[in-house]
């Protein structure tokens, strides 16, 4: 079992860690392991591993090639999933995702998509599901400073109120990831 993605939620003190067999940990308080096996134990064919997590309040945002997962960082349970959020209803891989404003973001093998983040919003319901930008893989969303971080390509773009530009144009390196200190972002980069 090999560890995919984690991260950290400083409100509920609590490491999210997800593994390639599609198991998620929490540990909470540098102390104790809650094991949250819904999406493992699910009976699906494919590739069940955690790409990416992000922490939105008490929630923690899952992305999956089935789809996204929203665990419940206070009751140490998944909430919810949203998997057929494509064109049409159809199923697409989420391989990462971010909270913006009243909206959330997902990145696709097609580009972003985007929804309102609500309560009254039904996020399984594909309509409620637009094209923010329209390309090819989205990876590595991030809040930054009221705005949308992604990779596309090798390049970072800025997404602002419906307009992408380019934040960071490096074709010889590869974002691994990227996370908000503060009012930092910060850019961890590969060479390809």
């Amino acid at each position: 079992v090999e560890v995919t993605a984690l991260t950290y939620s400083k409100n509920q003190d609590a490491l999210v860690i997800g593994y390639n067999d599609g198991n998620i940990d929490l540990l909470l308080n540098d102390r104790q392991v809650v094991n949250i096996p819904g999406f493992y134990s699910k009976l699906l064919q494919g590739d069940k591993r955690i790409l990416h997590i992000c922490i939105e309040g008490n929630q923690a945002l899952i992305s999956t090639y089935f789809g996204l997962l929203t665990v419940d960082l206070v009751a140490h349970e998944i909430n919810d999933s949203y998997s057929n959020i494509g064109p049409n209803g159809t199923a697409i891989p989420v391989f990462s995702s971010a909270v913006v404003g009243d909206s959330i973001y997902i990145g696709s093998d097609k580009g972003i998509r985007s929804a309102k983040w609500s309560k009254s919003v039904n996020l399984n319901d594909y309509l409620q599901w637009h094209w923010s930008f329209k390309g090819s893989t989205a990876q590595n969303l991030c809040y930054f400073d009221g705005k949308l971080l992604f990779e596309m390509d090798s390049i970072v773009y800025l997404l602002n109120n419906g307009i992408t530009n380019t934040y960071l144009d490096r074709k010889s390196t590869r974002l691994n990831s990227c996370h908000q200190i503060i009012s930092y972002a910060v850019f961890c980069l590969k060479k390809k």
